[in-house]
């Protein structure tokens, strides 16, 4: 099993602790904590050769799009990257089309979510999944074991729960009449739960502001032949993640007893999300 992670400062990438991070190609990703150019993956790329380097393609592409894109695909097929992270279809037709050597990652967010679609897109040339993070750890095991996909788990961090093209903060401070803000925090009384919200230039992004931990199902996803877990570090401070991800590649090796990996890591908190929480409708009757 191999940790990637995803970073919020180009200028810090935790080369040393890691084996392989998730870099979002600027102007054709969204919900990222920071975006490279073609030539910043080009040359993280050249001096990191032991690193397993994905680049994240995850928006939705317009006609206008289409163009640049497969000229960026066919210079990112040249690169030794591990993977691509695609959102959009078109991208799987264009891998196609231009006939691409690279393998890919469906990353569909909660479309992620059962072992008969991955196995579709695997039979599409998919070789990964990035599984949802709204399904239990149960239906993460019943992917594992019955699909043909390899399976990607994000394990630590403040998710996305949502994401808007649109630009929400500076129209709402527009309709006010003043100065907008890059973001904002706030509170939903239903759920009870916080929420920042963060504006871009490629829209408005939603994060949970209560931290998914997920540390204490390492070992089981090890156990299960997860290839890549995943972590990302925005909102955390530089030196807590570093420990975290020292830590981590220890206990993955064997190196670091579990009761003292866990304990050390609930300071970051109990949320475990929905590994053991099933997410089930209900009509509410008026």
């Amino acid at each position: 099993m191999k940790l990637l992670i995803e970073v919020s400062n180009k200028n810090k990438l935790y080369e040393d602790c890691i084996d392989g991070i998730i870099l979002p190609l600027e102007g054709f990703a969204v919900q990222g904590g920071c975006y490279f150019t073609y030539e910043e993956i080009e040359e993280i790329v050249s001096k990191n050769s032991s690193l397993d380097i994905f680049v994240s393609i995850n928006k939705n592409m317009f006609n206008q799009d289409i163009e640049p894109l497969k000229e960026l695909l066919i210079k990112l097929d040249k690169l030794k990257l591990k993977g691509i992270f695609f959102y959009d279809l078109s991208l799987l037709q264009l891998k196609k089309e231009l006939n691409l050597n690279i393998s890919f990652v469906w990353n569909q967010t909660y479309m992620v979510n059962n072992y008969k679609t991955c196995d579709y897109y695997f039979s599409e040339g998919v070789k990964y999944a990035l599984l949802s993070s709204e399904i239990t750890l149960e239906e993460i095991k019943e992917i594992i074991l019955k699909s043909r996909i390899t399976p990607m788990v994000f394990v630590l961090g403040f998710p996305i729960v949502a994401f808007s093209k649109r630009k929400l903060i500076s129209n709402y401070y527009k309709d006010l009449g003043k100065e907008s803000l890059e973001k904002l925090e706030i509170f939903d009384d239903l759920s009870k739960e916080g929420y920042e919200i963060v504006e871009n230039s490629d829209g408005t992004n939603f994060y949970l502001k209560n931290i998914v931990n997920g540390t204490s199902i390492i070992k089981e996803l090890y156990n299960l032949d997860v290839s890549y877990i995943i972590m990302k570090d925005y909102g955390i401070s530089t030196l807590l993640f570093e420990d975290l991800l020292v830590d981590t590649k220890k206990y993955i090796e064997g190196n670091c007893q579990d009761s003292s990996y866990i304990d050390k890591y609930k300071k970051l908190g109990d949320n475990t999300g929905f590994f053991f929480k099933k997410t089930i409708y209900q009509v509410r009757q008026k």
